[in-house]
């Protein structure tokens, strides 16, 4: 594999690491670092480009204090298949199937979990598509995954406007 000699790194990281960041991405690190807070920053600033799980917060806390959440075990804490733990795929495949009323139940081996969208959208067009193919995008779209084609799996954004006609 062909290296950059400045930097020691492939020239997909290369690319990654001279790429500007994303306004998207500068505005959400300038709203943590002056997060609102109406006693200790009132004038702090309030991110309204970002859905996070601290949005339903109420919702999520509430079944994390329920005694039947906490069952950690040791294997746990351990490697597991890189896919997911097969029982959230399990967990899923069983929701999707009930949900979406499949004549066939949707099984774990045919699903993987990842960590975001982000992380989600690069693993899959860095395997699926070589740098410079493009990827047929339904728009409007969250604003970040023109950045996660391009930066990681350097895939070209094709949007697909629709409407609702």
């Amino acid at each position: 594999m062909a290296t950059s000699i400045a930097s020691g790194l492939s020239k997909r990281g290369e690319h990654i690491r001279v790429m500007p960041n994303p306004p998207l991405s500068a505005a959400h690190f300038k709203c943590v670092a002056n997060a609102y807070d109406p006693v200790k920053n009132p004038k702090g600033m309030v991110n309204l480009g970002s859905s996070e799980n601290h949005l339903c917060y109420d919702l999520i806390s509430e079944k994390f204090k329920d005694p039947k959440m906490h069952c950690i075990e040791p294997w746990m804490m351990q490697y597991c298949n890189t896919r997911g733990i097969i029982q959230l795929r399990q967990a899923i495949g069983d929701y999707l199937t009930m949900k979406n009323k499949t004549s066939t139940p949707v099984k774990p081996e045919n699903l993987s979990v990842c960590n975001g969208v982000e992380t989600l959208i690069a693993a899959l067009m860095t395997v699926l598509c070589d740098p410079g193919d493009g990827f047929l995008c339904p728009a409007p779209i969250y604003g970040g995954v023109r950045n996660d084609l391009q930066r990681t799996a350097m895939v070209n954004f094709v949007p697909v406007h629709l409407s609702s006609q």
